[in-house]
């Protein structure tokens, strides 16, 4: 596992220094080939990082999200600048992949829940 999140990690840099090599300059397209990215490598290493991901920000944020994850970055964290929420996503990504600690993620999203009086 160690091996398939340091080739996720690798595309995130990737995409950070050269992005145009991959996609077009929009946050909609980084977010279309992160998405396309994750659920390929959740099919090829049984790995849901996209899921990892969104629980993560969910933490992080003390929050639900009414729609995807990626608007509310662009509207509310980074106020409907594209340049801005996408260097505050590669902050995240980054940040997030560093940690990376599945168990974790699951385990804190499912108490926030439960405190919320949802289950998981």
């Amino acid at each position: 596992m160690k091996t398939s999140i340091q080739q996720f990690k690798n595309i995130i840099g990737n995409l950070q220094s050269s992005r145009n090599i991959y996609i077009d300059n929009s946050y909609s397209s980084l977010i279309s080939f992160v998405e396309g990215y994750g659920i390929c490598f959740r099919e090829c290493h049984g790995v849901d990082v996209n899921s990892a991901f969104r629980n993560w920000l969910r933490t992080k944020f003390k929050r639900d999200f009414s729609s995807h994850w990626s608007i509310y970055i662009l509207n509310y964290v980074a106020h409907k600048d594209e340049k801005a929420a996408t260097e505050k996503l590669f902050g995240y990504w980054n940040e997030f992949l560093e940690s990376y600690n599945p168990e974790a993620i699951i385990y804190l999203w499912n108490e926030k829940r439960e405190s919320m009086g949802r289950t998981a």
